[in-house]
């Protein structure tokens, strides 16, 4: 390999590394500033991350269609658990809310 390759390369793993950072950055401001649901957005900024990583640090984007086929597998079935995981966090049984449970110092008084 000439510099000049190995330069490039260096070049493209760095762009790659700061767009990862700056997702971070992202997910972690949203945390702080959001006052609303904030799942499904870290979820798609941690999938956005993931994906960079994948395709160009770890080369999957140059591999063959049997590997790239079961990564796509491998992202369908995450993104349906992520999917039942916020909804089952919006399904809520009526009348619950006001339920909390025990504290643990009142357990510890019975014993």
């Amino acid at each position: 390999m000439s510099n000049e390759s190995v330069q490039s390369q260096v070049r493209g793993h760095f762009r790659i590394f700061l767009g990862v950072l700056a997702l971070a950055v992202v997910s972690g401001v949203a945390t702080i500033v959001s006052d609303g649901p904030l799942i499904p957005v870290v979820l798609i900024i941690a999938a956005v991350q993931a994906t960079l990583v994948l395709a160009f640090l770890m080369h999957a984007k140059s591999e063959g269609s049997w590997v790239r086929g079961t990564l796509a597998f491998c992202g369908v079935f995450l993104i349906v658990l992520f999917s039942i995981a916020v909804l089952a966090q919006s399904d809520r049984i009526e009348g619950t809310e006001s339920i909390s449970a025990p504290a643990a110092a009142d357990e510890a008084e019975e014993h």
